[in-house]
């Protein structure tokens, strides 16, 4: 895993963390937990966000320089 990644983790569960918000880390990352090594090149997360915390999440990865592409993951699920 890239020190980059591996940054952007941290620094996203302690902000999720700090806040106590629900979330789900899944794909390669979350595969190394299970001792099941697979090349990544990025984070995948989902989010329990309200719908007004959403845009603020993404400024604050914005201002962390945390690249997002939002046309594949903002997803509004009733």
């Amino acid at each position: 895993m890239s020190n980059i990644i591996l940054r952007a983790l941290k620094d996203i569960i302690a902000l999720l963390e700090n806040r106590r918000l629900k979330y789900c880390l899944f794909g390669g990352l979350a595969l190394q937990a299970y001792k099941r090594i697979r090349s990544t090149l990025d984070l995948d997360i989902i989010l329990s966000l309200e719908p007004d915390k959403l845009q603020e999440f993404i400024e604050w990865m914005k201002r962390k320089n945390i690249a997002f592409d939002s046309s594949r993951g903002i997803k509004h699920i009733n």
